[in-house]
């Protein structure tokens, strides 16, 4: 029974694992220092013009792809190949990024997670500067990786509550008084929302950093692109462990 049961895990396992691109926050973003987001590795992602907020103007696609824990490549792709299926701009084999990486600005530290537990999905964040979410309004968007517990490098507050780790789910953001996403804060939750957001701000910025956005959030459930799926076994395959199990039982 012992074998079944490890079987049986592998399956689970491996279901529930997959890349993520974190992003830890350093002293450059004030007081949201220690914060810690979570985002699907090898996504393609708008990059959209930061000084026209309102002309919903993409300037390029991009991802980053996880080679390893200590190095990660970036594609980049022209604004009008929205599936980064084209030829990378940045030439075939991307640009080479080691990792960690700061951003000199912002101090944003992105790490790559190799096989990290939990991911169940990706909730895309499309972000308008105007209600309605028309897409000649689309200023910015966002792309986070579900069912990841995101642990803070240090409490942070918000509204006078303090959390030392959050959690990107199918529904909204959840966040927690631990630093495991075990006890959760509930008067912190933040809902995704059904269709365009009516609250200005409450799921960030456009790209100008300035415009509070309405948010419209799209969730796809797992695998997540770049994850380890192919870790997971076949359903042959599976039949076939289990077989041979059930053969050593008997």
């Amino acid at each position: 029974m012992n074998s079944i049961a490890a079987v049986l895990s592998l399956l689970v396992i491996s279901a529930n694992a997959a890349n993520v691109i974190t992003l830890t926050f350093g002293a450059g973003m004030g007081t949201q220092q220690g914060i810690v987001q979570a985002q699907p590795d090898a996504h393609c992602k708008a990059k959209y013009t930061a000084g026209n907020a309102d002309q919903g103007v993409v300037t390029k696609y991009e991802k980053l792809v996880c080679n390893s824990a200590t190095s990660g490549t970036n594609f980049q792709y022209a604004a009008t190949d929205s599936t980064c299926s084209g030829t990378p701009t940045n030439g075939a084999s991307g640009s080479a990024i080691a990792l960690p990486f700061t951003d000199a600005t912002s101090t944003i530290v992105y790490n790559c997670i190799m096989n990290a537990a939990g991911v169940t999905g990706t909730a895309a964040v499309n972000k308008f500067s105007v209600a309605g979410c028309s897409a000649s309004n689309q200023c910015n968007y966002d792309a986070y990786a579900t069912g990841y517990c995101c642990a803070y490098t240090q409490a942070v507050t918000f509204n006078g509550v303090a959390a030392q780790s959050m959690k990107y789910t199918s529904t909204g953001i959840n966040y927690y008084s631990d630093n495991a996403c075990a006890t959760i804060v509930s008067s912190m939750t933040q809902p995704w929302g059904t269709g365009c957001g009516t609250t200005a701000g409450q799921h960030g910025k456009c790209a100008d950093g300035s415009t509070e956005s309405y948010a419209q959030v799209t969730y796809t459930p797992a695998p997540v692109t770049g994850g380890s799926s192919a870790l997971l076994p076949s359903a042959g395959l599976l039949l076939v462990a289990m077989s041979a199990v059930w053969r050593q039982l008997w």
